[in-house]
């Protein structure tokens, strides 16, 4: 028994050291190939998808990287408008820029009747300079509480600092203050607004002006565009906030017919909280609607607004003045200088309204502020809707339009300002908008709203 026992241990010892001595001598097993080093398989890039917006559905992806963003803004021209202005109080300049050697234009309401209004400009250094040659720099209102009568102007000389600058205007009995900004810039090039000859918008269909076009025209994110329809070769400028401050924003434009085309990165300027402002030109744009679409790179933040083409709202001298609808405009006609009173009623009170023009040149313009009524349901008593035409506006037919949020009510005010002769020039409808447009209009329309 013993002996079997040692013999079954000798085997299995030798059993042992056999196998081990075979797996050493094996060659060794590859690792798998999707572990090795040189077979990690490459990620797979995302395709870029084709930009295209159908408002508002769709949101749009561009086709290419953009042209990162230039640091300094382009200077304006003499005249422009300069975005970067901040919003006056119930007063207006023409031109907004310019050199030195500019004249400046400065009218400013809403003070009592008569009263005295002092009257200073005040520069980027705060230092103060006197508007009118009269003892402590003061005019006199007129009784409607305007001051554009006096014809205030400054001729700027080499003395004066590039800059934002402020026309003040102060009622000493009643203490409003109006003013607005307008700025000095060696870099803009002269421009003599009065001088310069202004197409004459062609007359058109009275009768269309009271079409509300915005409802069909909507936006995506927080986007706005000024104006919202207009004649081709008008300048748009589309206006987006909620961007990354810094990052590069690329910017195109869908047609109708759903080609595309890309804004060129010169016209896209952001300011330091993240907003954008972009320059639209749409010279050969064909008629219908267009979507402006802007894109962050970093952020991925999407917006896009519609706008349309169309002549359907020029107003030029001879277009029939349509008649009021729920207000009354006195007087409805007048020459340069005439003070129109707009009033409006048939909203529920207190109700916010929205508020878009209509112009000869063929612009409609949403504002993007609210109007508000009063506690009957009125607008333009208190405070009161007063436009004082100048110079820089065109002949043609006017139109202020309000419609109540909550009641869906419309009231849409007309007046008509007559022909002057002087600086006009015969010309086509497609010129028409090329010229330089007076902003007075908007400019008070935006200072009766912040009141």
């Amino acid at each position: 028994m013993k002996y079997d026992a040692l013999i079954y241990r000798y085997w299995i010892v030798i059993g042992v050291v056999t196998a081990a001595a075979v797996l050493m001598l094996l060659p060794a097993r590859p690792a798998p190939a999707w572990l090795h080093p040189d077979h990690v398989p490459v990620p797979m890039q995302e395709a870029t998808p084709t930009a295209t917006f159908a408002p508002p559905t769709r949101t749009p992806t561009p086709t290419s990287v953009p042209t990162p963003l230039p640091s300094p803004t382009p200077p304006l021209p003499a005249g422009a408008a300069d975005p970067s202005l901040p919003p006056g109080n119930n007063a207006y300049v023409v031109p907004q820029i310019g050199p030195p050697g500019t004249e400046f234009r400065f009218e400013a309401a809403g003070f009592a009747s008569r009263e005295t209004v002092a009257v200073w400009l005040e520069g980027p250094d705060g230092k103060t300079l006197d508007v009118a040659d009269t003892p402590g720099s003061q005019v006199l209102a007129d009784r409607h509480g305007s001051i554009a009568r006096e014809r205030l102007r400054v001729v700027t000389t080499p003395d004066f600092a590039d800059g934002i600058w402020t026309f003040n205007a102060l009622g000493l009995t009643s203490q409003q203050h109006s003013f607005v900004y307008f700025r000095v810039s060696r870099d803009a090039v002269q421009v003599d607004v009065q001088a310069t000859p202004r197409a004459i918008p062609p007359a058109g269909n009275g009768s269309r002006l009271g079409a509300m076009l915005h409802d069909t025209l909507p936006t995506q994110g927080d986007a706005f565009i000024l104006p919202i329809v207009a004649p081709a070769g008008t300048t748009f400028t589309f206006t987006v906030e909620g961007f990354t401050p810094g990052e590069v924003v690329g910017s195109w434009v869908v047609h109708p017919d759903g080609t595309i085309t890309n804004v060129d990165p010169l016209l896209i300027v952001m300011d330091r909280a993240g907003r954008i402002e972009v320059t639209i030109r749409t010279d050969g744009f064909g008629n219908g609607a267009h979507a402006a679409n802007a894109k962050g790179l970093l952020s991925e933040t999407t917006a896009a607004a519609a706008f349309f083409i169309t002549n359907d709202y020029f107003a030029g001298p001879g277009t029939p003045r349509p008649p009021q609808s729920n207000g009354v405009v006195t007087p409805e006609e007048g020459g340069v200088g005439t003070i129109f009173l707009m009033r409006g009623e048939g909203f529920l009170p207190n109700e916010q309204l929205e508020l878009w023009t209509t112009e000869p040149d063929g612009v409609y313009t949403l504002f993007p502020e609210y109007a508000r009524a009063d506690e009957q349901g009125r607008i333009g008593v208190d405070p009161a809707l007063n436009i004082q035409t100048t110079a820089a506006y065109l002949p043609g037919v006017y139109g202020v339009h309000f419609r109540g949020v909550t009641s869906g009510a419309r009231a849409d005010l007309y007046f008509t300002l007559t022909f002057v002769g002087g600086g006009y020039s015969a010309s086509s409808a497609g010129s028409a908008v090329r010229s330089v447009r007076g902003d007075g209009f908007q400019t008070q329309l935006a200072g009766w709203l912040s009141r």
